[in-house]
């Protein structure tokens, strides 16, 4: 090539390089040859190893940086570069895995204070039960019994687990309004008095009261079953003669058992009748006392003996007819 085509060549070769959203623009036009074209080439080579072995990488990381402020714990820069920026890299991979592991270890902390949490609430639940039949029932079963049969009921049912556990622990508080009604009462063993009567159904507004205005799905489950527990599907019953599908579902399971657990166990006011003449109220019950379906769900799980674990003497008559 001659000196004048090698002159026109350079003259017209023009190099740019955009970095970092066209910050950087090099623009190299050589006009003559020899040390001149040597300067030239150097420049533009220093340039493009700027380009790709700072700024890109320093791009990368910056782009790893948001994606971890935004939560991507994960995220990581790529190594490479010129050698500041490698260990610069380097440096900030080992910043974000102890930044991961870190908060793996506090999300384990707080899973085990919740798992805490909710293991006292469970109890504080247990003991307010307990509370409430304290005075009215010597064995102190009857509210862990409503649990526990409560749950099966709500399970031949297809109710969800999660469901399941809030009923497995709100029903025994169907009764925790008692606490509001007198001793002379609620132990009496006779006949009540109508204006005595009025007075013990108060206890289903009263445990609705005491358990109201909770943020806890499981109290909020309770406050409906304290409420609603002595309304009847034909809408004969009280505090508020609710009928049908208006009475909250699991106030309508403990209906059901609680009546039963009633009828099977002795009472101040009345011995504990015979399994097969219990079954034979709760079933001349559906339609009109009960739900029909949970009616036929209870009855279900009596035929098949499902309801042979139950705690108390209900165990041994339930096993003993199965």
């Amino acid at each position: 090539m001659t000196r004048d085509a090698v002159t026109r060549l350079l003259l017209s070769l023009r190099i740019r390089f955009a970095a970092c959203g066209g910050a950087i623009v090099a623009v190299i036009a050589l006009a003559s040859v020899g040390r001149a074209l040597a300067a030239g080439l150097l420049v533009a080579t220093a340039v493009l190893m700027i380009g790709h072995g700072v700024l890109a990488p320093l791009r990368r990381m910056t782009e790893a940086a948001e994606r971890l402020a935004a939560g991507d714990l994960e995220a990581r820069a790529p190594v490479g570069g010129v050698p500041e920026v490698h260990d610069l890299a380097v440096a900030f991979n080992a910043m974000a895995a102890r930044l991961g592991a870190w908060h793996r270890g506090l999300e384990a902390s707080v899973a085990a204070r919740t798992e805490e949490l909710e293991l006292a609430r469970a109890e504080t639940l247990e003991r307010l039960a307990r509370a409430a039949e304290f005075r009215d029932d010597d064995t102190q079963q009857h509210a862990e019994r409503i649990g526990r049969l409560a749950a099966r009921v709500g399970a031949r049912m297809g109710m969800e687990p999660q469901v399941l556990g809030d009923l497995r622990r709100a029903a025994p508080l169907h009764d925790i309004g008692k606490i509001a009604v007198p001793d002379a009462i609620l132990l009496k063993p006779g006949r009540l008095t109508e204006e005595e009567f009025r007075i013990v159904r108060h206890h289903t507004t009263a445990g609705a009261a005491i358990l109201g205005g909770s943020s806890s799905p499981v109290l909020r489950m309770a406050e409906a079953i304290a409420l609603c527990h002595h309304e009847r599907w034909d809408g004969g019953g009280y505090p508020q003669g609710r009928r049908g599908d208006a009475i909250p579902l699991e106030a309508r399971i403990v209906a059901v058992v609680d009546v039963f657990d009633a009828l099977t166990h002795e009472r101040p006011y009345k011995d504990a009748w015979p399994l097969e003449r219990a079954l034979e109220e709760i079933r001349a019950g559906a339609g009109t006392q009960f739900d029909p379906a949970v009616v036929s769900a209870f009855l279900d799980l009596a035929e098949a003996g499902a309801l042979a674990e139950m705690p108390g003497s209900m165990a041994v008559s339930l096993a003993a007819a199965a």
